[in-house]
């Protein structure tokens, strides 16, 4: 490759200046970052599910529904709530049992609840017929 040199007149001078010529191929370099679709509905609910499955925080498993109602894992959640409500009622206290079974409709240990409500209730029973028996 030979440089061509010019001159340029101009009114202030004369200026000299020569062209290179470029190579034939130019090599660009430059980093390319892959583009990263953002995640599918399915895959943020996976991630949401990894990050609770094991919790037994009531209010992380309603957050869990709130966001996917319909997921592919809100049927477990639902009845893992549904659980930690009953297993935190002490079976032994009736106004407790009773407080679960009205504040918990449609939880399915309400038929739970109500059956040791109505022992109770029974034995109850018993015992006054007892007391005035004697």
């Amino acid at each position: 490759m030979s440089n061509i040199s010019h001159l340029l007149k101009t009114s202030r001078g004369t200026v000299s200046f020569s062209l290179v010529p470029l190579p034939a191929k130019i090599e660009l370099t430059k980093e390319v970052t892959p583009v990263v679709p953002p995640p599918n509905r399915e895959a943020i609910e996976r991630q949401d599910w990894d990050r609770i499955r094991n919790t037994v925080d009531v209010e992380q498993l309603r957050g869990f529904i709130g966001t996917h109602p319909n997921g592919a894992h809100a049927r477990e959640v639902i009845s893992r709530i549904a659980d930690l409500a009953w297993s935190a009622v002490n079976k032994t206290d009736m106004d407790s049992v009773r407080k679960f079974a009205r504040e918990n409709p449609e939880n399915p240990h309400k038929t739970e609840a109500l059956r040791i409500l109505d022992k109770y209730d029974a034995d109850q029973k018993d015992k006054l017929a007892q007391e005035r028996d004697k």
